[in-house]
C-alpha cells in the first residue's frame, strides 16, 4: 500500500490479485468537479480494496474529504463533507451490469486501464448535491402582485389607456349574422 495513487489501473488485474490501493488526490487534478466547486483546495482520502465473489469482479472504495461547494442562494463557500462507500461491481457491458446484484454499484469498464482520477471523480460527481445551499439561506420570493403593480399614493400619476378609444370601435353582431360598426 503507497500513499501515491497510480493514474492508470487494470481493476480487473486488481480483484484477481485482491489488490488494495490508498492513497491522497488533489481535488485541484479533478478537472469536472472543480468547474462547479467554490475552490479547488484540499485533498481526498482514496482507499481502494478489489476482490471477487464467485466470477464477479468487484472494488470497495472509500472516499473521505471535504470541498468547497457554492451555495446557490447566497453565492459563498459552503463546506460538504465526503465520508463515503461503494462496492462497485465491475462490468464490461450493459447486459452484465443489468445482471448485477443489488449490492453492487455498475463500474462500466470499456478498456483494460482505466484512469483512476475519472473513476474517483465520477463518484465524487454523484454525491455532490446539485443545488447545495446553506441551512441558514432562505430563499425569499418577491409576490408577484409587488412586481406587477406599483403602490399606489399620493404623486402616482394614473395615465389614460391609450387604447381605450378603440373600444367604441368594436363591432357589434346582428341577430342575422351581419356585423355593424
Amino acid at each position: 500500500m503507497s500513499q501515491q495513487l497510480p493514474e492508470f489501473i487494470d481493476p480487473f488485474h486488481q480483484a484477481d490479485k485482491r489488490g488494495q490501493l490508498r492513497g491522497h488526490l488533489a481535488v485541484k487534478n479533478l478537472r469536472r468537479l472543480t468547474d462547479i466547486l467554490y475552490s479547488n483546495e484540499g485533498d481526498i482520502a482514496v482507499l481502494m480494496i478489489f476482490g471477487k465473489e464467485g466470477k464477479q469482479a468487484f472494488c470497495e472504495l472509500s472516499l473521505e474529504g471535504t470541498v468547497c461547494l457554492k451555495c446557490q442562494n447566497c453565492l459563498e463557500s459552503i463546506e460538504f463533507k465526503i465520508n463515503t462507500m461503494t462496492i462497485l461491481g465491475m462490468v464490461n457491458s450493459f447486459e452484465q451490469a443489468d445482471k448485477l446484484s443489488d449490492e453492487y454499484e455498475p463500474l462500466l469498464i470499456k478498456d483494460e486501464k482505466v484512469l483512476l482520477n475519472d473513476m474517483i471523480e465520477d463518484e465524487l460527481l454523484l454525491l455532490i448535491p446539485v443545488f447545495p445551499k446553506h441551512t441558514h439561506c432562505k430563499f425569499e420570493s418577491l409576490s408577484s402582485s409587488s412586481l406587477i403593480r406599483p403602490a399606489l399614493n399620493e404623486t402616482t400619476v394614473i395615465k389614460e389607456n391609450p387604447f381605450a378609444i378603440l373600444s367604441n370601435l368594436k363591432k357589434t353582431e346582428n341577430n342575422n349574422g351581419s356585423t355593424e360598426k
